[in-house]
């Protein structure tokens, strides 16, 4: 239905029911290696084979492949803000660890252990 031109809302329409969703749709711009692309996608523009990952099937339509460059604050704003907050936190990790010292009580730590396996 990519291939005919079909608007994937109306592709969605068709296929799914009431009772079961056969088909979802995302859409937007997505860098190689997003989690939302299967993996042995190849980016060039058109319609995708039929790809298949785990139990799912995927069919990837591209209308525009956009060399690597640099980005605009507002593309990669929320991955900066992530890679801080994980910056951060490793830091204030790091500086517990030298400022506290760590001692588990091994006996009631297997007691523990066992009850919740029961």
């Amino acid at each position: 239905m990519f291939k005919q031109n079909v608007d994937s809302e109306q592709i969605k329409e068709k296929l799914n029911t009431n009772d079961k969703v056969q088909i979802m749709t995302n859409s937007g711009v997505f860098e190689e290696g997003s989690e939302s692309l299967p993996k042995e996608l190849k980016f060039k523009v058109g319609v995708s084979d039929i790809l298949k990952e785990g139990e799912y099937y995927f069919v990837v339509k591209t209308d525009k492949v956009i060399p690597a460059g640099s980005k605009t604050l507002e593309e990669c704003k929320g991955k900066v803000i992530n890679d801080y907050q994980q910056f951060l936190e490793e830091n204030w990790v790091n500086n517990l660890k030298k400022e506290f010292t760590i001692k588990v009580n091994k006996d009631v730590f297997e007691n523990v252990k066992k009850q919740l396996q029961k």
